[in-house]
Formats: structure tokens, C-alpha cells, sequence
């Protein structure tokens, strides 16, 4: 019988995905193993539908060893973790109170100030941020499972999408800089997007952009799919966020110049002298100038596709 894959088990025909929590959390998590059925028979599948699985699980343990250590700050994904941990601990089979708790306190902790409350309104804090005001906003929709955090997934898409591994590292880069901006689908707005977009067209290229967008959307379709979230990225990312570009004489001449030009004999001459002594890109230079194959494709080249006769 062959070995499964890390974090998986399969007692009947669907495999689970596991995790054993440390011992010095098993009291505070009130279990010695995470277990959770991936809903599948396939060994592909749940190797991608594990990744978040783990990742929430590993949260909750880093949560857990935080909250024995008096006056450490959670993020807003730990305390998502820890309510959610708290919810499937305590409140089995009454899940709207323990997430009516959270609302109680979070309200309390950020939004408004419970001990000058009259006989009929609690006023607001002013004592937090608005940006904690926000915080707890994003913490309690996302507990509730009505907003999904965009970062949640990335792991997961990119790990199906069976990229090469430069498109991956691509598609990563882009993605991260998606999630920076925008930290739940459920609240981002055509404008909202419109504005990133411009910001982006201040040092790239409209095409760079587009390529950008282009991972964003596969990425929110996929979730979208998945019914990882509700929001439509249809509804979001449309043509009409781009600038329109008159093409004039000037603009066209603009385009033209910055297509890639073919590299002249006196290019590659000077690519050689400038490193001379180094054989190996040397050798990569003229084997990419004689072959016309592009960088990734001389990288991954095995020897035995080298013949003596070519």
C-alpha cells in the first residue's frame, strides 16, 4: 500500500484531511487532532482542498499559544480563527449564539462604549481607531462566513491550476498585490478597482495591467465557482475600468517604441565581452542565440536532447 500524502487519511473511500495539535495547546483547543472530511476519493483533489484546511488549523494553534501569553495583539486573520475555534468548540449545534457572543464582544471591545450607555443608546467609542472600527467590522463578517478574505485561497487556485513553475511565481506576485489592496471580496467595488488600476498604470504598461487583472479574475472566478465567496467578479472587473486610449499619431508612435526589438549582431557581441569570464552564461548566450529558444526553455533543456550532430 502506498504511502498518502502528508495531512491525509482515508479510513473508508473519502480521504480527511488531519493535523495533530501540540500538546501544549490540546487543553485550550479541548481536542489532540484536528479531522475533517475533504469530500472526496481522489488523491489530487484533496491534496488542493486540504491546503486551507491545514492553514486555518495552524492559525488556530498559533491563536491558541497566543492567547496563553498575556497582552500579545492578534491580527485580524488570528481572531478570525480563534472565534471560529471558539464557535466549533463551545457552541456545537448553536452556532448563532456563540457568533451572537462575538458580536457582543466585539462591539463592546471596538465599537461602542457599554458603560455609559443610557436608557436608550450606547454611545461609540472613542477610544479605538477607525481603523479597529473597521477591523472588527471585517472579523465578525468573516466568522460568520458572510465575507471571505481574498488572500484565503491563493494557496489552493494556484496549486490547482497546474502552472509552470515561473507562471506560478507570477501569478503568486500578482495575486499577493491583489490581497494587499483589497482584504475581502465581498466589499470591493468597480471603482474601488478602477482607482488600483490607474495606480498601476503610473509605472506599467496597459498590457502588464491587463495581464495582472487577467490572474485576479481567473482567481475570483475560481472562488466564485467553488462558492468559496458570493460576490460576482463579473459585476467587478469589466472592460470599462480601463482607460480609454485614443490612438493618434503620437500614441501609436509611443506603442511602437516600446514593443521589444530583436537584439543585432553587435547586441550579442557586447552580451559575451560583458561577462567573459563567465562560461556558463557565455555558453547560454550563443546556445540562446543559435537556437532562437527562449530563457526558461535553455534552463529546462536535459542534456540528452543535446546531439553531437546539432
Amino acid at each position: 500500500m502506498s504511502k498518502l500524502p502528508p495531512y491525509l487519511e482515508k479510513p473508508w473511500n473519502v480521504y480527511h484531511a488531519t493535523l495533530k495539535v501540540p500538546k501544549d495547546v490540546q487543553s485550550f483547543i479541548g481536542r489532540k487532532k484536528f479531522y475533517k472530511s475533504l469530500e472526496t476519493d481522489s488523491v489530487g483533489e484533496a491534496n488542493i482542498r486540504k491546503l486551507p484546511v491545514i492553514a486555518e488549523w495552524k492559525t488556530q494553534i498559533k491563536v491558541a499559544r497566543a492567547a496563553q501569553k498575556d497582552g500579545q495583539n492578534l491580527s485580524v486573520d488570528e481572531q478570525v480563527a480563534y472565534y471560529k475555534g471558539e464557535i466549533e468548540r463551545n457552541f456545537k449545534g448553536y452556532e448563532a449564539d456563540g457568533l451572537m457572543l462575538v458580536h457582543d464582544i466585539l462591539d463592546e471591545k471596538y465599537l461602542r462604549n457599554h458603560n455609559q450607555q443610557d436608557m436608550t443608546v450606547i454611545p461609540a467609542r472613542t477610544d479605538t481607531t477607525d481603523a479597529e472600527k473597521k477591523a472588527a467590522y471585517t472579523i465578525l463578517n468573516r466568522v460568520s462566513g458572510d465575507w471571505t478574505a481574498t488572500h484565503e485561497r491563493v494557496d489552493e487556485f494556484i496549486a490547482q491550476a497546474q502552472y509552470t513553475p515561473q507562471t506560478a511565481d507570477e501569478c503568486r506576485t500578482n495575486l499577493r498585490l491583489f490581497c494587499d489592496r483589497f482584504a475581502v471580496f465581498e466589499v470591493i467595488s468597480e471603482e474601488q478597482v478602477e482607482a488600483w488600476i490607474l495606480e498601476l498604470l503610473q509605472g506599467l504598461q496597459l498590457r502588464t495591467v491587463k495581464k495582472k487583472i487577467g490572474f485576479v479574475r481567473t482567481y475570483w472566478n475560481y472562488c466564485k465557482k467553488r462558492r468559496y465567496t458570493t460576490a460576482n467578479p463579473s459585476a467587478v472587473l469589466t472592460d470599462s475600468m480601463y482607460p480609454k486610449v485614443q490612438k493618434t499619431k503620437a500614441t501609436v508612435t509611443e506603442v511602437v517604441k516600446a514593443k521589444r526589438k530583436a537584439f543585432t549582431v553587435d547586441d550579442y557581441h557586447k552580451l559575451l565581452s560583458a561577462k567573459p569570464d563567465d562560461h556558463a552564461l557565455c555558453d547560454l548566450i550563443r546556445l540562446a542565440a543559435y537556437t532562437g529558444c527562449r530563457r526558461e526553455e535553455v534552463c529546462s533543456m536535459p542534456l540528452r536532447n543535446v546531439l553531437s550532430d546539432r
